[in-house]
């Protein structure tokens, strides 16, 4: 498919510290600015990512987030469980990144503003 839109796949590598996980992005829905939804493989599991970006006031937006995992292994399972409290915390961090991607500019990888 055409980048960035709907049937769109992509190969993403994802570092987290000193993890590096490959996966594969999906786009499935991209209806901008109110939402852009993608599945996220990698390992046999994967990921749902479901994006709502609200007008609050014309200035202001609300992004809300959905997230969905489906784990391959009941190892993976377990881990989910057990670590369910830092997915929270990391989709946390993401988030903010985003939101100073957005306001400021500010490249996650580097730290500087655009």
């Amino acid at each position: 498919g055409t980048q960035g839109q709907p049937g769109a796949i992509a190969d993403v590598v994802f570092n987290n510290g000193k993890q590096k996980i490959n996966m594969t992005e999906e786009v499935t829905v991209r209806n901008l600015p109110d939402q852009f939804d993608g599945t996220y493989r990698w390992g046999g599991n994967h990921n749902t990512v479901a994006s709502r970006f609200i007008d609050l006031d014309g200035e202001s937006t609300r992004w809300e987030i959905t997230c969905a995992y489906t784990m391959n292994s009941f190892m993976m399972k377990i881990m989910a469980l057990l670590f369910a409290k830092k997915f929270r915390a990391q989709h946390q961090l993401y988030m903010e990144a985003f939101k100073a991607f957005c306001e400021d500019g500010t490249d996650v990888r580097t730290g500087e503003a655009g």
